[in-house]
């Protein structure tokens, strides 16, 4: 259960984008399978937004729903019958999906650059700048724009964190989250990293 739980909260980052504490806030109803879509109720700024991420997130949120324990709270991501998972807990979730991938010694790997790689995706992959605006939820172009702007090194840095090439849907996004390995290809860090959060192995160590 916690392993679907983990899935869910890492494609929520990985194709949806969100910010940490947006992905904390989620609730059970802001998840809408029939539509594909994520409500963001209360963004940055409080400004909500609707993102619809791509159909390896809602799979996975698919699938998460589905066996979420009953709990005292409507929280999508409860840690427990009281709590919800924390800003520590998706840090260790991160670490730990790190360390079963043998990439613990990547420290870029976090929440907002998995969201910086995400927007960096859908840059490259052709989106225009303002639907990269309105998927991020930045109130102003400007803000994405300089939230885009980076060099060949920083593209290098971060393409460690799992996912999707910039064609949009590369052999990564095949096995990031999906469980479906595609034939013919060696175990690269990012295939690590995506396979990590399935596999449900403990860390070594």
């Amino acid at each position: 259960m916690k392993v679907s739980r983990d899935r869910a909260i890492v494609s929520v980052l990985v194709y949806g984008a969100l910010r940490r504490q947006e992905c904390l806030d989620l609730r059970v109803g802001d998840i809408g399978l029939d539509k594909a879509c994520i409500i963001v109720r209360q963004g940055k700024g409080q400004k909500g937004r609707t993102v619809y991420p791509h159909e390896e997130c809602m799979n996975a949120l698919r699938d998460w729903l589905a066996m979420r324990p009953k709990v005292d709270h409507d929280y999508l991501f409860p840690y427990d019958k009281k709590r919800r998972v924390e800003k520590q807990g998706i840090a260790r979730i991160i670490e730990d999906v790190k360390s079963i991938a043998g990439l613990g010694d990547h420290h870029n790997i976090k929440p907002h650059s998995l969201r910086h790689n995400c927007a960096t995706r859908l840059l490259r992959a052709g989106a225009d700048m303002r639907t990269i605006q309105s998927f991020l939820g930045h109130s102003h172009l400007s803000t994405t724009a300089i939230y885009l702007h980076t060099d060949e090194q920083q593209l290098r840095n971060i393409a460690s964190l799992g996912g999707l090439g910039a064609a949009g849907i590369s052999i990564e996004a095949q096995t990031a989250v999906s469980g479906h390995k595609p034939t013919g290809t060696g175990p690269g860090r990012r295939q690590r990293f995506d396979s990590a959060i399935r596999s449900g192995r403990k860390p070594a160590g």
